[in-house]
């Protein structure tokens, strides 16, 4: 089973990898686990994940990590995201492009990089809970 992630390399990301990791079911199973980090820095440290340094907010760099990968992935997660906390007298307009091209367009690109890779496969996005928890400085998310 080849499983890529995008974010893995922190936060949630981070926890969706262990969590895929310590499943007792996967780890005995006949099949193979190969877990791909397309992570934009921050690597996770476990030795069955394999790091591919892609940045979600970069066609470019999307289509050259894909490459990297097995022509066959049964599942994306799509789990990359970022915040700026500023108001928006102080939010500049290169942190709203950063936050929405991370955590829009990001999901766009990797599903539009990746699609290839993914026929019959499973693509999961994690979206944010911040729509139901009130912000005062986080325009851009």
């Amino acid at each position: 089973m080849n499983i890529a992630i995008t974010g893995g390399g922190s936060g949630l990301g981070a926890a969706i990898v262990d969590a895929i990791l310590d499943l007792e079911p996967v780890r005995n199973s006949r099949q193979d686990v190969n877990i791909y980090n397309l992570s934009t820095g921050h690597y996770h440290p476990h030795r069955d994940v394999i790091n591919i340094h892609c940045d979600v907010k970069n066609a470019q760099e999307i289509a050259e990590a894909r490459y990297h990968l097995p022509l066959k992935i049964d599942t994306l997660v799509n789990c990359a995201g970022m915040n700026e906390i500023n108001f928006i007298e102080d939010l500049e307009e290169d942190e709203w492009d950063r936050v929405l091209n991370t955590n829009a367009k990001g999901i766009y690109l990797t599903v539009k990089g990746l699609l290839l890779n993914l026929k019959g496969g499973t693509i999961l996005n994690i979206v944010s809970n911040a729509s139901h928890v009130p912000m005062t400085s986080s325009l851009a998310y």
